[in-house]
């Protein structure tokens, strides 16, 4: 009885392994006196546990005035902090690299390379568009002033091309409305896509099979989506989204719709990809700064601030029913999906290995062979528990007792394993 007993548990932590969220980083931006030039709060990342419904601080960013962007990439989160981009171990939360760049907004990969994008108030920068090499942090591709003198704002990799969206948006009135096609190969820019008068100041591009939407502020009296087919030439159609007077505050792409929120507003729009209409939704009664759609657990991440005394999250099914909230940072603005040692959608097989002794007390020995760079272990609840190693033996003396399966990623492969402790 105990024999199948065990091995129902097992496959119970494999599917709970293989389907379940990890965690979900949270980026807050902190606080920022513009007026006496300081740094009230600095920007943060925590986490929080789908599993256990529990948030926790990871790291701050200090000497930043605020943060843009955060991506989870090769084992890593990374986030675009004011002036450089700073790397962190997805486990330890160690600093892997720094890297200086003034005015840093967004950042994707692709390959071996950091593409970003820049801009900054009152300021001319040399570039708005930099690609770097991640192995040795030397800048591969620049777009200089003097060929394109917009900020830019958003990325959007497809293929071997980085779709990038120039806003011009720190010059109030002198707003721009286009769209850069870059050739990651060639490292060549290769095509400039303008989406009229009413697409000016890109906002967010979003992606959906082969089209690409642009959300558009346009001059900030109002918001525009562009679609732009990418097959067989470039085709742009943009339209002012009704009902919104004054720009999006936040928008994300929702499995076949865009939802969008208008600044100072509750109420939530919905553009239909298929039907191509655009109106009011649903009023959740939340004025959202940030907002992100999980595709893999359906789950939408909202976050409320007044941007000097609080942050909270709120957890959503996607007709905005409320599933959870919880309080993070100051101004919680985006979100990244961890799901680095839960998911078998990176392509790496998964191997069994044995752990002695089994049942065990305090100390478990891993294979001589695995180098363990990541490594997790969830309880009976499907709550993660920490685990600390030392000369590749994992102390369990504070675990209570009960069984425990266990993952680790050694040399690009996923190993997984069991053990009773006693």
């Amino acid at each position: 009885m105990k024999k199948i007993t065990f091995s129902f548990l097992l496959g119970l932590f494999v599917v709970l392994f293989v389907t379940g969220q990890s965690r979900v980083l949270v980026l807050n931006e902190g606080v920022f006196d513009y007026t006496n030039n300081k740094i009230l709060i600095p920007p943060s990342v925590g986490a929080y546990s789908p599993s256990n419904q529990e948030y926790q601080p990871l790291v701050d960013i200090p000497q930043s005035r605020f943060a843009s962007d955060l991506k989870i990439h090769d084992g890593s989160y990374w986030v675009a902090a004011d002036q450089k981009v700073v790397r962190y171990h997805l486990q330890t939360n160690a600093i892997q690299w720094t890297l200086p760049v003034e005015g840093v907004r967004k950042i994707d990969f692709w390959e071996n390379y950091l593409i970003l994008t820049r801009g900054e108030y009152e300021k001319t920068l040399s570039a708005y568009v930099q690609i770097y090499d991640m192995n040795n942090l030397g800048l591969v591709f620049e777009i200089p002033h003097s060929s394109l003198p917009y900020t830019t704002e958003s990325i959007i990799i497809k293929e071997d091309h980085a779709f990038i969206g120039v806003n011009n948006g720190f010059q109030f009135g002198k707003e721009v409305g286009q769209i850069l096609d870059i050739d990651l190969q060639k490292l060549k820019w290769v095509n400039t896509i303008d989406l009229g008068s009413d697409g000016k100041n890109p906002e967010n591009l979003m992606l959906k099979d082969n089209v690409l939407y642009s959300l558009n502020n346009r001059d900030y009296t109002g918001s525009s989506l562009s679609k732009i087919n990418l097959n067989g030439g470039v085709q742009v159609l943009t339209n002012r989204l009704p009902e919104v007077n004054s720009l999006c505050a936040t928008s994300t792409l929702i499995e076949n719709s865009i939802v969008y929120q208008e600044s100072g507003k509750t109420g939530v729009g919905k553009y239909d990809l298929a039907t191509e209409n655009a109106g009011p939704f649903l009023d959740p009664g939340k004025q959202f700064y940030g907002l992100s759609f999980d595709a893999r657990s359906k789950y939408i991440y909202a976050a409320e601030t007044d941007f000097f005394s609080f942050g909270k999250v709120f957890v959503f099914d996607q007709n905005f029913t409320k599933l959870d909230e919880f309080d993070a940072g100051i101004t919680p603005g985006y979100f990244a999906f961890d799901y680095s040692l839960s998911s078998t959608e990176q392509g790496k097989s998964e191997t069994t290995f044995q752990l002695i002794p089994n049942p065990v007390r305090d100390y478990i020995s891993l294979p001589e062979h695995l180098n363990a760079g990541q490594i997790q272990a969830i309880d009976l609840m499907g709550k993660r528990v920490n685990l600390e190693m030392h000369n590749g033996n994992l102390n369990l003396s504070a675990l209570p007792s009960g069984i425990y399966l266990i993952k680790l990623i050694s040399n690009g492969r996923i190993y997984q394993s069991s053990f009773q402790k006693i």
